[in-house]
């Protein structure tokens, strides 16, 4: 998007330069959330299942490695940039295709591959802060 190539999140002042997650929240840990996003109609919101802390590995704007501990409502802002990063949207954790009055054919278009892209963004991939992901 801005001529550099590296994935970068932005979560508040913070900015996490090749961001991995190095370990995650067990899944009987993992808190529901009512997701809406900007990339969206204002009508559709989701339920996800999010982890409730999450450390993050990554490099800040100088390039020093950095390691993050983020809970709660951080800790899921963050996980819905990096799916966004990551090429997932919101409507892709949905159990059911979602649906939009202000946007019909929002259903139709996503009910193709909602199962596949379903699957993605229900991975909890975790990348050891040493390790090659």
């Amino acid at each position: 998007q801005c001529g550099v190539d590296a994935n970068v999140v932005l979560l508040g002042n913070r900015v996490f330069v090749n961001p991995r997650v190095s370990r995650r929240s067990d899944e009987s840990a993992m808190r529901c959330w009512r997701e809406r996003c900007l990339a969206l109609p204002p009508d559709v919101a989701v339920e996800t299942l999010r982890d409730r802390e999450v450390v993050v590995a990554a490099s800040d704007v100088d390039g020093v490695p950095t390691t993050t501990t983020l809970r709660g409502g951080e800790a899921r802002q963050f996980l819905h940039e990096l799916d966004h990063a990551n090429g997932v949207l919101v409507v892709d954790h949905a159990l059911e295709v979602p649906s939009s009055e202000m946007y019909p054919d929002l259903a139709p278009r996503e009910a193709r591959d909602h199962d596949a892209r379903r699957r993605v963004a229900w991975a909890r991939p975790t990348c050891p802060v040493d390790g090659i992901c």
